[in-house]
């Protein structure tokens, strides 16, 4: 019988937030449509003033993010899916038709999507999960 398992929650900061999703390259986006959460994957990408920037093509991600609060999540599990971490930025979604200095490349799987979307960050949050054999004393950070 495997031995039980206990979890751990920590919250991350703000800094290592943006510095996981700086390595990140697929989130889900989520908006309201007709009153019901959707929630779509996109590639995206992290500009020099720390906004997440999704580029996309015409229809309902875009109408239902324009000039209104997403949410935005990435997440990374190990193939165990016992330790990983969830990173959160709230903000609201703004058309842009330009990508600042300091934007790593922008890769997309379709061709047809030429609008760009730059969500402005009014929160970000995360929390890592560890989890231990049952007594087994978890490290501690440095």
């Amino acid at each position: 019988m495997p031995a039980r398992q206990k979890e751990q929650l920590k919250e991350i900061n703000a800094r290592e937030c943006w510095d996981l999703l700086a390595g990140e390259h697929v989130g889900r986006i989520g908006v309201v449509v007709s009153g019901r959460p959707e929630i779509f994957p996109v590639n995206y990408s992290l500009d020099a003033s720390e906004s997440v920037i999704i580029r996309t093509g015409l229809g309902t991600k875009l109408e239902a993010a324009v000039n209104h609060h997403v949410v935005f999540e990435v997440d990374r599990f190990d193939s165990d899916l016992l330790n990983g971490w969830s990173v959160v930025v709230h903000g609201v979604a703004h058309q842009t038709g330009r990508v600042m200095e300091g934007t790593r490349p922008l890769e997309t799987w379709k061709d047809d999507t030429p609008y760009l979307l730059r969500i402005a960050a009014t929160s970000i949050t995360g929390r890592r999960i560890h989890h231990h054999p049952e007594g087994a004393v978890p490290a501690q950070d440095p």
